[in-house]
């Protein structure tokens, strides 16, 4: 149905460990960096995937699109913002 958000599918759902660098079940186009290259993660990576589907209701697509994990992967990764601290 288009123009209706749908919550499906919990069953992925992870306990938080404090080592979880392998843990990346997901969709790519939701997925954080921490998530993508393997890094210890926590609940953060909720609030980006969060903002992820925030943009696709605006805009109507996905902020990051690809055929394949890896092309999404790359996308990602090259949009990213350092900051520095003072």
């Amino acid at each position: 149905m288009k123009g209706y958000l749908h919550l499906t599918d919990l069953g992925i759902a992870k306990e938080f460990r404090e080592e979880n660098s392998t843990d990346t079940s997901g969709t790519p186009g939701y997925m954080a960096p921490e998530v993508m290259t393997k890094q210890n993660h926590s609940f953060e990576v909720d609030y980006y995937a969060l903002g992820v589907i925030i943009f696709e209701l605006m805009m109507g697509k996905r902020p990051y699109l690809g055929r394949d994990r890896r092309s999404i992967k790359e996308q990602i990764m090259a949009r990213q913002t350092v900051i520095k601290k003072s």
